[in-house]
């Protein structure tokens, strides 16, 4: 492993013990909540932990868009190369991600005073569980998509196929640890 990918791996690996398993311990207390709350029966209980639990999610995701948006121009400034592309591909990334975190954590978050039952609760846990497994399944496709463009590069010299593919790879990892704890913990 060239000396740019040792510092891409230590750069990003902090990140993501911050972001993914610091916050899983909140997350898991906002499921226990939620469990608890349908268990005797309180609507706003239920609805309470569920929006917690969104929204601890979102907090999540956007602060891992913004750490890949600070190191990655920073760090594209400093590297050349496939190292280069990688961060330039981290920093293009996360702007999407960012982008879904702000708009679920304001204009893209339920309305609980909509919800009349438990039922309605759970059928927006239900709506929110489909659609992070749906994503779950895209990550996939992703992490597949990033070694084949990062095997593409290395076959044909590629800095940039090489450096996006390793980028890509690393963010649909994240994302398919994400997806599947938030869709694990949102029953």
């Amino acid at each position: 492993m060239s000396s740019s990918w040792k510092l891409a791996f230590w750069m990003l690996m902090p990140g993501l013990v911050v972001v993914v398993l610091l916050p899983a311990s909140g997350w898991a207390q906002a499921a226990e909540q939620a469990v608890a709350a349908a268990d005797v029966g309180s609507l706003e209980d239920a609805s309470q932990a569920f929006m917690t639990l969104q929204r601890r999610a979102m907090w999540t995701l956007g602060g891992w868009a913004v750490g890949n948006l600070a190191a990655g121009p920073a760090l594209a400034a400093v590297t050349s190369g496939s190292a280069r592309q990688f961060w330039v591909m981290n920093a293009g990334w996360n702007v999407v991600n960012l982008a879904i975190a702000g708009w679920a954590l304001t204009a893209g978050r339920p309305d609980p005073a909509e919800w009349q039952t438990l039922m309605d609760v759970e059928q927006a846990q239900g709506a929110f569980r489909r659609l992070l497994w749906i994503n779950a399944g895209l990550d996939v496709g992703y992490v597949a998509t990033g070694a084949w463009l990062a095997s593409r590069g290395a076959r044909t010299g590629s800095d940039r196929q090489l450096g996006f593919g390793r980028a890509v790879m690393v963010q649909g990892v994240f994302l398919l640890v994400f997806d599947t704890t938030v869709a694990l913990l949102a029953h």
